[in-house]
């Protein structure tokens, strides 16, 4: 019952020690923080799981992806309207007001 009792007390405090080793995950945190864009994190406060299809996008659907507000969604749509659909997510740029800049915040979420 001895044994049992200190394999469990041992057990208990490797398991703590290693979950709670904060150097180690601040080490993550700092990766993982550096790995993802500023879209993929307003793409979950968002709720936004699905890419959004800007031939077919409303406003509102617009209005998700990062820095895209009222005058930008309506721009893609104005573009669309009168270019016809865009070929490749790329020709966004082309909209009047979105760069590159835009483009990389959201092209995980973007698709034709």
């Amino acid at each position: 019952m001895l044994l049992i009792a200190a394999a469990l007390f041992f057990s208990a405090v490797f398991f703590l020690t290693s979950v709670f080793d904060l150097p180690e995950y601040a080490d993550l945190s700092a990766q993982f923080k550096e790995s993802i864009t500023i879209g993929e994190i307003n793409s979950v406060q968002n709720g936004l799981y699905q890419k959004v299809n800007i031939n077919t996008a409303t406003k509102e659907e617009l209005k998700i992806l990062s820095g895209i507000g009222d005058v930008k969604a309506q721009a893609i749509i104005e573009y669309r309207e009168t270019n016809g659909k865009f070929r490749k997510v790329e020709e966004i740029v082309c909209v009047d007001g979105i760069g590159e800049k835009i483009l990389k915040e959201n092209y995980h979420l973007l698709t034709v």
